[in-house]
């Protein structure tokens, strides 16, 4: 019922509360989670109707938007780890469509478990920046939004910080540029959490020598000692 109450485009008063019942029961249920899949594969294959339109633009788009906000902002309202594979699951759903990248992105921004070990981090992360290929705004985004649970994770006590430096040690060493940039992201973030002890001030000087101009952009912007 939520879904057909979801994909149905003709239904245009309740599909807003059926995906937020069906996000919810995502996190309790895989065979909500299985339904929850099925609705966004049915709305990517009807995403063109009615595009640019003088009643409605992109129907099917506005609602798989919608749901990926419900998902993204559960991983502050709820346990982070809640909703990890069904955000997982969905973006590999979106990701498949050029269209659909940037929120295939966000919800793997949000699904990156911050407590896990150096090598499963890391991979996760080098994953993720394969979906900003020739995408340096949306690289900085979600930069930006890591940085953002970083600081939310130190606030909450969890995360450590010499596995984040591991990390970000070979996020940076690579030469690509949305890896760089989630380098410079989690540096920053890393530097204020320490005060800017001494290997956080030199991955800053490594970042700042780095191929790509946006990357060393990002890591002069921060700054590990005020006048």
């Amino acid at each position: 019922m939520l879904v057909d109450a979801l994909t149905d485009l003709d239904r245009r008063r309740d599909w807003q509360s059926a995906a937020s019942a069906l996000t919810g029961a995502a996190a309790a249920a895989p065979e909500a989670a299985a339904e929850l899949n099925r609705a966004l594969t049915s709305l990517t294959t009807t995403d063109t109707a009615d595009d640019a339109g003088s009643e409605r633009d992109r129907p099917a788009r506005q609602r798989i938007d919608h749901l990926v906000r419900l998902l993204t902002a559960r991983t502050v309202t709820h346990r982070p780890e809640a909703l990890r594979q069904e955000r997982t699951a969905a973006a590999r759903i979106l990701a498949v469509h050029r269209d659909f990248v940037p929120q295939a992105a966000a919800l793997l921004t949000h699904a990156v478990d911050l407590d896990a070990a150096a090598d499963p981090l890391h991979s996760s992360l080098v994953r993720l920046a394969r979906l900003h290929d020739g995408r340096p705004v949306l690289a900085a985004r979600t930069a930006q939004t890591l940085a953002t649970r970083i600081t939310y994770a130190h606030r909450s006590g969890t995360g450590d910080t010499d596995t984040l430096l591991t990390v970000v040690a070979r996020l940076g060493a690579t030469g690509d540029a949305a890896e760089g940039l989630f380098a410079a992201a989690l540096t920053a973030a890393g530097g204020a959490r320490t005060a800017w002890t001494g290997p956080w001030r030199t991955q800053l000087r490594l970042l700042r020598q780095h191929p790509v101009p946006d990357v060393r952009d990002a890591a002069h912007a921060e700054v590990t000692a005020h006048e």
